[in-house]
């Protein structure tokens, strides 16, 4: 705020001074003031010093380098539907997608887009059309037909996704997960911590509607966000697999936070943790509804950890500390933060979705082969049997859905 402040005093001193105009159109852009940006920097674009870099920011803000089109306007205007939008639902087994002739069961076959690239910080992701459509074709043509995003990406993805399914190649829907919580935030219900939570919340739901405008942050996309994109999004995810640790500490900051009534999502009775989540999915879906009259399926991202299940195998920290003491190791003092990882649960099936939240809720967890111990070790897990032998994997897979009988079941990543 502080370069800002100084170059509109410059600007206001000589409105004519193209120096002084690019360093304001740079600190409006740094400091999250985007469509102010744009119009100086439009004001630039026939300058023989400063016009190709002036146009370079424009592209890069629209994600559309490298396609010779003229740089949008701005945000559309909104328009709220007269008519509620539901394209996808979840069943009891499925999420379903409406057709001419009704619901049917969807199932999906995705690929997780890590925007990581050779040369690049993995938070620093292309923004470039022709690199997202490359992606996407190939997706495509492994069978696919679904593609999950960690968090926003830069524009020129969602420009691409739209490409993409607009050529008529095999469609492709967007799982949009919207990346929450940072690894010192023990207590979530701090004002700081559930504002900036609902903020990142309405960023990503304006964004998939082009009208995102997202300020410049550290290992966060940017940029303006014009192309809709929603009736292409198949569900939006919740949050990311949080450690144990971290949900100890907000359930026992929250004890007293047991139960949840909201007008789209309640939780009848739970711990802190999932009144926390379940505020968040209420203040999606009423976002999105009250804004564009649009509901897409909601879910949270979890994962082993923190399931619901009983592990008798797994080993506290503490109990397997003091069980190598007693086989004569010379241990050191215990971590101050550590992860166990049968300590604690956050159980999607205590979320329920209310009457007006037509898109229901699902449950989606990252599983994988090798971790935790106990799916490596579990008895009545390995008992189970696919036509190569036994298989604690699968037996996870049938447990855990044994528990979300009531609701589909995502594996939304796995292997090594």
């Amino acid at each position: 705020e502080a370069p800002l402040a100084g170059a509109r005093a410059l600007l206001e001193l000589d409105p004519s001074n193209r120096d002084f105009q690019l360093a304001t159109a740079v600190a409006l852009r740094q400091s999250g003031n985007n469509l102010e940006a744009q119009k100086l920097f439009e004001k630039l674009l026939g300058d023989p010093r400063y016009g190709t870099l002036a146009r370079k920011h424009l592209e890069d803000m629209y994600g559309i380098e490298g396609l010779s089109q003229r740089v949008p306007p701005g945000l559309p205007r909104l328009v709220r539907p007269g008519g509620q939008r539901l394209e996808f639902r979840a069943g009891t087994r499925y999420l379903q997608r409406r057709t001419r002739s009704g619901w049917e069961n969807f199932y999906i076959k995705g690929v997780n887009i890590g925007p990581a690239t050779p040369g690049n910080f993995a938070s620093d992701a292309p923004n470039l059309v022709e690199v997202y459509a490359q992606w996407l074709e190939r997706i495509a043509q492994m069978g696919a037909n679904a593609v999950r995003a960690y968090t926003i990406l830069p524009p020129a993805f969602y420009r691409a996704l739209k490409r993409h399914n607009e050529r008529g190649l095999p469609q492709l829907y967007l799982l949009q997960e919207i990346w929450l919580v940072g690894p010192q935030q023990t207590n979530f219900f701090q004002a700081g911590v559930e504002n900036e939570a609902r903020d990142e919340v309405a960023r990503v739901i304006d964004a998939i509607h082009g009208q995102g405008d997202l300020p410049m942050r550290k290992g966060h996309a940017s940029g303006l966000y014009v192309e809709d994109v929603s009736d292409q999004v198949l569900a939006l995810l919740i949050g990311r697999e949080l450690e144990p640790h971290l949900v100890l500490a907000n359930n026992e900051f929250n004890s007293a936070q047991s139960t949840f009534s909201g007008t789209y999502v309640s939780l009848p009775n739970g711990n802190a943790t999932e009144v926390w989540l379940a505020r968040l999915l209420d203040f999606a879906a009423g976002y999105e509804q009250d804004k564009y009259n649009q509901q897409h399926p909601l879910s949270i991202v979890n994962w082993p950890p923190l399931d619901p299940l009983e592990h008798p195998s797994e080993a506290g920290l503490i109990e397997e500390f003091n069980f190598r003491k007693r086989m004569g190791e010379k241990l050191g003092d215990l971590p101050a933060v550590y992860d166990d990882n049968d300590a604690v649960s956050v159980d999607d099936a205590r979320l329920q979705p209310e009457p007006s939240f037509r898109a229901g809720l699902f449950s989606s967890y990252h599983v994988y082969p090798f971790y935790p111990d106990f799916l490596l070790h579990e008895p009545t897990l390995l008992r189970e049997r696919d036509a190569a032998g036994p298989n604690s994997y699968f037996g996870y897979l049938k447990a855990l859905k044994d528990h979300y009988s009531k609701m589909p079941l995502l594996i939304a990543e796995y292997g090594i």
